[in-house]
């Protein structure tokens, strides 16, 4: 939260209003060593530190000596990786472009993290008569209560051998790869493109996921931070939370803390600069009372 020490620092402080009485925002801007606070206790704290000299010093960086390793030629990435009391570990792949369109695996690793089997985790089913799904985009994957886990990403909708629009997508699947449901949820119309890139359980047992909403994929255009609720029984969508606007351009969301008290705070990214590049983002975080 703080400058380099001897830099000066800029605080903003923005009262809340009527319209957002219970939002609260901290920017932090990459590429002038800023931060914006918008909640009183980070703005005196600034005021009263402004650059903080660490009381020790940091130990010194070392090189890992990983006691297994193990590439997976085939995949784009591993997404997501989850230990088991066996000594059997599950991870999530992602391929880059799948000729199936099945755009992930769960993968099965043994103690020393070797592959002893896989099942890939299928692109869902149209959920319009003119809808052809082409393949699904894992981004990541949760542990939901039972030990069933939660995949999400997106999947390309297509028409006419491209790819028209993405939706925000989801499926439940079981450690041994069996599929309990697998869904996507169509965005307004005017949305070409919906991305979730995380999912948190809630108090209450639903589970929030979300990302960002955006009418085209081109980084200058407009975007909106989404997350909504779902019942991880049926996947069905209990209730949307849009991000307000507050007039500005870019926002998203990457992750997400859920309070006990159905709080939530949301980390992401906000535009930069609207007067050069707006494809340069900085980070953000804002929090929402239940």
């Amino acid at each position: 939260m703080f400058n380099a020490p001897g830099a000066r620092t800029e605080i903003r402080l923005v009262g809340a209003s009527r319209a957002r009485p219970h939002h609260r925002e901290i920017l932090f801007d990459s590429g002038r060593q800023r931060c914006i606070a918008r909640s009183i206790a980070a703005a005196m704290l600034l005021a009263a530190f402004g650059s903080v000299t660490p009381l020790r010093a940091e130990p010194p960086l070392q090189n890992l000596a990983p006691q297994h390793e193990m590439p997976f030629d085939d995949l784009e990435s591993v997404r997501a990786v989850f230990t088991g009391t066996d000594g059997v570990s599950l991870a999530v792949g992602a391929f880059a472009a799948p000729a199936d369109g099945n755009g992930g695996v769960l993968l099965e690793l043994d103690a020393q993290l070797r592959e002893v089997k896989r099942k890939p985790i299928a692109k869902p089913k149209p959920a319009g008569a003119s809808d052809t799904v082409r393949r699904n985009v894992v981004e990541g994957a949760t542990v939901l209560a039972g030990g069933d886990l939660l995949v999400y990403g997106n999947v390309e909708i297509g028409a006419g051998g491209a790819t028209a629009r993405r939706e925000g997508w989801a499926a439940r699947i079981g450690r041994d790869g069996t599929e309990r449901w697998n869904r996507y949820w169509p965005g307004p119309a005017a949305t070409r493109e919906e991305y979730l890139y995380f999912a948190r359980p809630m108090p209450r047992g639903a589970v929030l996921v979300g990302g960002k909403r955006q009418a085209s994929s081109n980084c200058n255009d407009a975007s909106s931070g989404v997350a909504f609720e779902i019942d991880p029984a049926s996947g069905d969508m209990r209730g949307e939370r849009r991000l307000y606007s507050g007039g500005v351009t870019r926002q998203g969301f990457r992750d997400a803390a859920v309070q006990a008290d159905g709080s939530i705070t949301f980390a992401g990214w906000i535009v930069g600069d609207t007067t050069a590049d707006r494809c340069r983002d900085d980070g953000w975080i804002l929090s929402v009372a239940a």
